[in-house]
């Protein structure tokens, strides 16, 4: 057997025993509420208490969000999460790039909605699979 015909075959079986993806990921998607009813412009960052790279989510008109590790992977790493928000004016969209950074880099004016509230759960476990956990902004 060629020495070049081992690599390919030794890579072709890694690819398919590990898969192309980050298999430290699951799904995480949700809603988000205050007094019952779906607040828009929520961001949240998702920071594994472990350490490594936040997961970032961006709510819509229905106060739904979806987790994004990168620009090409959805979810966050499984493990224990403090979650942090901030929520946003309605004075103009957020980018779709702007979508994958944590809160504080978003440019956009904070919205005054969130104040002397506190996001109910701020921590989280994210397990393998999908997570579907809600948050409610309650006050402190």
């Amino acid at each position: 057997m060629s020495r070049c015909y081992r690599l390919c075959l030794s890579c072709l079986l890694f690819f398919l025993v590990f898969g192309c993806g980050n298999s430290d990921l699951a799904r995480v998607t949700g809603v988000i509420t205050m007094d019952g009813k779906p607040v828009e412009g929520v961001s949240l960052e998702f920071t594994p208490m472990a350490g490594g790279r936040p997961s970032v989510a961006l709510s819509d008109e229905d106060g739904k969000y979806e987790a994004n590790y990168t620009h090409n992977e959805r979810g966050a790493q499984i493990g224990q999460h403090k979650v942090n928000y901030q929520i946003f004016a309605a004075s103009g969209d957020v980018s779709e790039e702007d979508e994958f950074f944590p809160p504080s880099r978003i440019q956009g004016g904070e919205s005054d909605l969130g104040k002397g509230r506190k996001l109910s759960p701020d921590e989280i476990a994210i397990v393998s699979g999908t997570n579907e956990i809600d948050f409610e902004l309650i006050k402190k």
